[in-house]
């Protein structure tokens, strides 16, 4: 079918396309290709990246936790052995 939707075929107005600008669109769209499978790979090691960063965060908050609470754990045993002596002098 023609573009009138009459039926009649035409016979094709454009000249053929040169060898040199087939190679050129072909090369172009293997650029665009390699470009946009680039694109997708780093999104993807960006993605793997922020995930290791993320459970680095949570692993240092777990450890700052611990410590605060060793820190908190010598300080309470400090101030009863400090409270145990001032008992101790008082009594004795």
């Amino acid at each position: 079918m023609t573009r009138s939707g009459r039926g009649i075929a035409r016979p094709a107005t454009r000249a053929p396309i040169p060898t040199f600008e087939l190679t050129f669109k072909g090369t172009q769209r293997n650029a665009d290709l390699s470009q946009d499978t680039n694109t997708q790979n780093l999104k993807s090691e960006m993605a793997t990246v922020e995930h290791w960063v993320k459970a680095l965060l949570v692993e240092a908050q777990a450890l700052s936790q611990m410590a605060t609470s060793l820190f908190n754990n010598i300080h309470l045993q400090s101030a009863m052995a400090v409270n145990d002596s001032r008992t101790l002098s008082v009594q004795g």
